[in-house]
């Protein structure tokens, strides 16, 4: 094994003999774009209102920020201006006043992207008065309104940037939240409010009484001036290139405004995005398309359009397809800008943006990490469908809604069936996707026929289904979820099948025919008969040991339970309604179930014998469904909702989440041909782990209950071993490094083991591989001429680079940006062992910390724009975050005895660590600002290594209960806690999870 060079390095081995963490996450797939307009080349975009004499300048992207000032200057004095701004962060360019001669000059010069003349900006609000009801609206699908307004989060630690004509920051509904952040306006003003517009909207975003996110800090950014609201395209995209530049995180951006369609000004906006802001415009009150209006044909932007008291469209609204959504805009309460407790009330595209800011810094909070894309799915998401009257052309019929909680879609897909198809979705309802697209299905108004009952394998791969394919003829089908490809399994033909059920190892299918349940393995062999003429839904249990059933044959649907091979039959429910469709929690703790016995069915759960039962739905549910992670469930419900299918069979049903107590409930279909059937995804599976028990350290696999624990790895020799194990990120195959002979190598393997290759062999050891975001190449460490260094290699083993230069013998743990365009690792540049950050070619190195502390173990956050690292100071160690530009250095941890070996949650919601404040090692668990910190692991042991599940259902850890490494998984609310290898008499460590070949935020 490789030998401590160091002071440090031995320091460092006896407090912390920890291995790599794995790469997780891919590079995120690009949204469709809309058509970006762009000014001819070597030309002036110009404007039919311009401001005359007044040019934006952008300059080329590859410009440094630092040249900006200087370049600006140069080029407006050789161009007979004078350069009024510098933009550095939204956009690199300038603002000039100019010739037009001098402006088409600057067009031609080779270091200029564009030139655009400025022009006026607008407020998009207009000053009326009527009662207030905008709040209400949002927290509810239907009319009438129901005079409350129910919320959850309110905003609270979330920033909110009102790009405005300023805020009165002593006005009594913002108590102490309203800050001043920018003013340009150029009158002497210091960011308060003269005009009135920014006072209002900031109160509709977060005002006490009138606010939706009424805990959210309130920043004034004033651009507009007193006397008539004016501004320019140059002050707006000044004010945008600061909050790029300063903004607190998280934050929001409102841009109340409009103005002609501006390339500057929707990159300025398009890139302050891409810098983590999430931005909310108006579209506009000129009831006109807002495609052809910026910044509202934004894509990336949330643009809101305005609805009034009936929902219909305001008449002065504008619309379109470069609309996300409307909400509340006509008659709105607010602040007023005259008086501390003065009020107003307002119409306005601005109001109906005011309203989505409130519910994206309602989100912030529960979600700080989330990226743009995230918070924009998750307000668009969430709306209400189809009930927008006359939205205008191509405008989509979205409207704002927010819940007084919103399930993370972290946590795998939804699979249900829709007009006759079986569909895919995330677990908020968004990315739905057709997967079996009119499959051999026949009239497709018919409720049961088409494709029914979809039915998840384990391994979360594939869809087991039934297919009608005429007035008798079905089949068990199964859908490939990865290609697409859809399959007959060898049997299951005939009549009345139903309920295909998995068992958990993936091997065999149980499904009923009329009321005989039959179980088979799933490549045709091994047929068997549980139950003749007296049970359908089957439904696994989680061990595999137990198959829950629903059975008439005493009368009355009731819920039964027996052993796998059919025998040990029990009755569960005993009453005089009808209990149907069970379905186990994935830790085998309790089974739900449909029931009408309150009168209409709904949806109940019990322990597996029967007892404690609980009704979690009231006013309607059927088809439960748990989550991989068990706190939440999934199910159909019949409710009010347009319907318009006339056939065989007419019904409303939609698919509806609800947390695992029946609180919390969201609907996330919205069909009116109905939704029905919802089966989660199953995520994770299995798990790598390396282990002594064959003698040598080798590879192997469990799935998370400890079963099914396989070889991967077989060493030749004695005294060969495996070891720093790394999934694909699509988990289809494994990487890892092994010490074979007198030499190591990097070796690829399928995700069973077979077809091993060798990547690349080298005499010195090799350790904490890496898989690049997008799977094609590899990157591990190598001490080479004695310095240590991170290298990259394509999986043939050819073109191989040195990404890194560190300065140190020693580079420990290190981490992939989750786009993989850069790399976060130890090194040595200052004499200290500061963090860095170098380019994914090897450039643009540079230290993001320094000082005399010891900064090891960075992890990026899931959205690319944190990365949090230990810190050994002092003789202690402590966690800290920073971004990736080295700003916003904050410790998260301060208790006395070592914290360390921090990791995100898949959500970015929580970081899980190692600590010795209780005085052994064990797992803990804290939000991302460094609060609720508490330990998860409490084995008394020594707890290391921690890796959380790829849903964030559950953490893996290596510990030593009895003095042998053994692995163990624990929720994150510190339930469920299992020994999954058992095996005391050798060593199992160092597990990581599986990525799942059917989760899409995975790559190739």
């Amino acid at each position: 094994m490789k030998k401590a060079s160091s002071a440090l390095l031995s320091l460092l081995v006896s407090l912390l003999t920890l291995t790599p963490l794995p790469a997780r996450g891919a590079a995120p797939r690009p949204a469709a774009q809309r058509p970006r307009p762009q000014p001819a080349a070597h030309s002036v975009e110009r404007h039919a209102n311009s401001i005359r004499g007044s040019y934006l300048v952008v300059l080329r992207a590859d410009t440094p920020a630092r040249q900006v000032e200087g370049v600006a200057r140069g080029l407006a004095r050789a161009n007979g201006g004078s350069a009024v701004a510098t933009f550095r962060h939204a956009l690199r360019g300038f603002a000039a006043n100019l010739s037009a001669q001098a402006a088409e000059a600057l067009a031609r010069d080779p270091r200029v992207a564009y030139v655009e003349e400025d022009a006026p900006v607008e407020l998009a609000s207009t000053t009326q008065t009527d009662a207030p009801w905008g709040l209400d609206r949002i927290d509810q699908r239907d009319l009438p309104l129901s005079t409350t307004y129910t919320y959850g989060e309110t905003g609270a630690g979330a920033h909110v940037y009102v790009i405005d004509s300023g805020i009165r920051t002593t006005h009594q509904e913002f108590g102490g939240r309203a800050s001043v952040a920018f003013d340009n306006v150029g009158d002497g003003g210091n960011g308060e409010d003269c005009f009135g517009h920014g006072t209002h909207v900031a109160s509709v975003v977060g005002g006490e009484t009138f606010g939706v996110a009424k805990g959210a800090s309130l920043h004034a950014v004033r651009i507009f001036n007193c006397s008539n609201g004016g501004s320019s395209i140059t002050k707006l995209v000044a004010a945008i290139d600061f909050i790029t530049g300063e903004h607190q995180s998280p934050a929001v951006a409102l841009l109340s405004v409009n103005t002609v369609g501006s390339s500057t000004l929707d990159a300025a906006v398009r890139n302050s995005i891409a810098g983590g802001i999430t931005y909310v415009v108006a579209a506009g009150n000129l009831n006109i398309d807002a495609g052809n209006r910026s910044p509202s044909r934004v894509q990336e932007a949330i643009t809101v359009g305005a609805t009034d008291e009936t929902d219909t469209k305001a008449v002065f609204s504008n619309y379109g397809s470069s609309l996300d959504l409307f909400a509340p805009g006509v008659n709105i309460p607010g602040a007023n800008w005259n008086a501390d407790d003065d009020t107003t009330l307002r119409d306005g595209t601005s109001m109906a943006a005011a309203h989505a800011a409130g519910v994206a810094a309602r989100f912030l909070e529960t979600h700080p990490l989330a990226s743009p894309a995230a918070v924009a799915q998750s307000v668009v998401g969430n709306a209400t469908y189809d009930r927008v009257i006359n939205p205008g052309p191509e405008s989509p019929n979205r409207l704002l809604y927010r819940a007084p909680f919103v399930f993370n879609k972290v946590g795998g897909k939804i699979a249900y069936e829709q007009d006759g198809d079986i569909y895919l979705a995330d677990a908020d309802g968004g990315n739905e996707t057709n997967l079996t697209n009119s499959f051999q299905r026949e009239d497709p108004h018919y409720r049961y026929g088409g494709n029914t009952e979809p039915a998840w394998s384990p391994d979360g791969t594939k869809i087991a289904f039934v297919t009608r394919y005429d007035e008798d003829g079905m089949r068990l089908n199964y859908v490939n979820v990865e290609t697409g490809d859809i399959a007959s399994f060898p049997f299951g033909g005939g009549d009345a099948l139903s309920g295909p059920a998995w068992s958990p190892d993936g091997s065999k299918l149980a499904w009923a025919s009329y009321s005989n349940i039959s179980v088979r393995n799933v490549d045709g062999t091994g047929v068997a008969t549980l139950l003749t003429n007296s049970g359908t839904a089957p439904a696994w249990s989680p061990d595999g040991t137990k198959v829950a059933f629903q059975s008439a044959r005493d009368g009355n649907f009731e819920i039964y339970v027996m052993n796998s091979d059919g025998t040990g039959q029990t009755r569960l429910t005993n009453n005089s309604a009808a209990d149907t469709n069970p379905y186990w929690s994935p830790d085998g703790g309790r089974i739900a179930f449909t029931s009408d016995r309150s009168g209409n069915a709904n949806i109940y759960s019990m322990l597996p014998d029967g007892s404690g039962v609980s009704m979690l739905t009231d006013t309607n549910g059927n088809n439960a469904s748990w989550s991989a992670g068990g706190d939440r469930i999934a199910f159909d419900s019949e409710r009010a909702d347009p319907s318009g299918v006339i056939g065989v069979y007419v019904a409303v049903s939609n698919i509806f989440v609800m947390a695992a107590d029946g609180s919390n409930e969201t609907q996330i279909t919205h069909s009116s041909a109905g939704a029905f059937n919802p089966d989660w995804q199953p995520l994770p599976s299995q798990l790598a782990f390396l282990s002594t028990r064959t003698g040598n350290v080798e590879i192997f696999t469990s799935d998370a209950q400890g079963g099914q624990q396989t070889r991967l790895t077989h060493s030749p020799a004695i005294g060969d071993y495996s070891y720093a194990q790394v999934w694909s990120p699509n988990g289809t195959r494994l990487a890892y490094a092994s010490y074979r002979g007198s030499s190591y190598g990097v070796y690829v393997a399928n995700a069973d083991g077979t077809g091993e290759t060798l990547v690349t062999q080298t005499q010195n050891y090799t350790d904490f591989l890496r898989w690049t975001p997008d799977g094609n190449r590899i990157a591990f460490e190598d001490n080479r001429d004695g310095i240590e260094d991170i290298f990259v290699v394509n999986l043939d083993g050819t073109g191989e680079y040195r990404l890194t230069n560190s300065g140190l013998d020693d580079i420990f743990e290190w981490d992939w940006s989750p786009d993989g365009t850069k790399a976060a690792f130890s090194c040595n540049l200052t004499g200290d062992l500061d963090l860095c950050v170098v380019n994914a070619d090897g450039t643009d190195q540079f230290a993001i910390t320094s000082g005399p502390d010891y900064d090891f173990g960075p992890d990026w956050s899931p959205d690319g724009t944190t990365l949090v690292f230990y810190s050994y100071h002092l003789g202690d160690y402590n966690i800290y975050r920073v971004s990736p530009d080295g700003s916003g250095l904050t410790q998260l941890t301060t208790a006395s005895g070592y914290d360390f070996s921090p990791i995100w949650s898949p959500d970015g919601s929580k970081i899980a660590f190692v600590s010795r404040r209780t005085g052994n090692d064990e797992i803990f668990l804290m939000n991302a600002d460094g609060s609720s910190q508490t330990n998860v692991s409490n084995t008394g042991a020594y707890d290391y290594r921690p890796e959380w599940a790829p849903d964030g259902s559950r953490l893996t850890f290596t510990t030593s209960p009895n003095g042998d490494n053994e692995v163990f998984v624990v929720r994150p609310n510190g339930s469920g806690l299992k020994n999954i290898t058992q095996n005391p008499s050798a060593a199992d460590y160092f597990a990581n999870w599986r990525p799942s070949t059917a989760d899409p935020r995975n790559g190739n």
